[in-house]
């Protein structure tokens, strides 16, 4: 996060992006709600922001900020995008 936030040239919402990974890889909510909130202000039609921040606050057991989430999503109209596999069967 130091890194990040002390780079010369202005960070982007990709950028953030790979440290929210991470976070919830490590499974630090607090800072993951901290970064997603960042890449929402970069790229406020970032749905993948939204859904991880939305599911941050779920698997904390905080169901109310999970709905507004969504809710924010619906009202913005900002629609996940659908996931797909390249594997063939």
């Amino acid at each position: 996060m130091n890194l990040i936030e002390e780079m010369p040239f202005e960070v982007d919402a990709s950028m953030w992006s790979s440290i929210l990974r991470g976070c919830i890889a490590h499974g630090s909510r607090s800072l993951g709600k901290k970064v997603a909130e960042r890449i929402t202000d970069l790229d406020p039609d970032n749905s993948g922001a939204y859904v991880q921040l939305s599911s941050i606050f779920a698997t904390s057991g905080e169901w109310e900020n999970s709905e507004q989430i969504r809710k924010l999503m619906r009202d913005k109209q900002i629609q996940k995008n659908p996931g797909f596999s390249w594997a063939e069967s």
